[in-house]
């Protein structure tokens, strides 16, 4: 298996791949999301995804997960939670932990498939940029549309677009419409 960092430009544009690897990921944290304590990543990222030779994904790296409303073992108050910048919802950057839920990894995967389809990083567009320019981009600019900019089809546009929502209660409802939604775009 090979970190997803290392083949990523394989999936560059080729919307069913990149769709098979979002459910392949939602499918993985499933247990998590709907396990009774309500478990979160936090940390989804190509270096936290394992490519096997069968495309299936491994997701790695479950040193951040989080229990939904569990008090943190992190700091509290002003500052940003555990996040990778790029990647990170603007709920944990702002540490507002009652926040953090599996939407939280929704905004990742949808920014993963962002920078799979179009090649750029959605929130560190530009070369160079320093940690508050990713952070403040995340929590305030909406990256054109893929649509528009990388030949995606509508429903794969409005889907990234939709789980890159800057509100939670923005992005898709709950992990099994996330899960069906992803799955229509594979059926169509």
């Amino acid at each position: 298996a090979k970190p997803l960092c290392d083949v990523a430009d394989a999936y560059r544009g080729d919307e069913k791949r990149i769709t098979e690897l979002a459910l392949g990921i939602a499918n993985a944290l499933m247990p998590l999301w709907v396990h009774h304590r309500k478990f979160v990543h936090r940390d989804i990222k190509p270096a936290n995804l394992l490519i096997r030779p069968t495309g299936e994904v491994v997701v790695i790296d479950l040193g951040i997960v989080r229990e939904t409303g569990a008090p943190g073992v992190t700091h509290d108050g002003p500052g940003p939670g555990p996040f990778t910048p790029g990647y990170g919802a603007p709920e944990q950057m702002n540490n507002e932990k009652e926040a953090v839920t599996f939407k939280t990894d929704f905004f990742s995967i949808g920014v993963l498939m962002y920078r799979l389809m179009s090649g750029v990083e959605p929130f560190a567009s530009k070369p160079g940029m320093q940690l508050h320019e990713v952070m403040i981009a995340a929590a305030s600019y909406d990256p054109p549309l893929l649509a528009q900019t990388a030949g995606a089809s509508r429903a794969f546009s409005d889907f990234v677009a939709k789980a890159m929502m800057k509100m939670p209660w923005q992005r898709q409802r709950t992990p099994a419409l996330f899960i069906e939604e992803l799955q229509a775009m594979l059926a169509s």
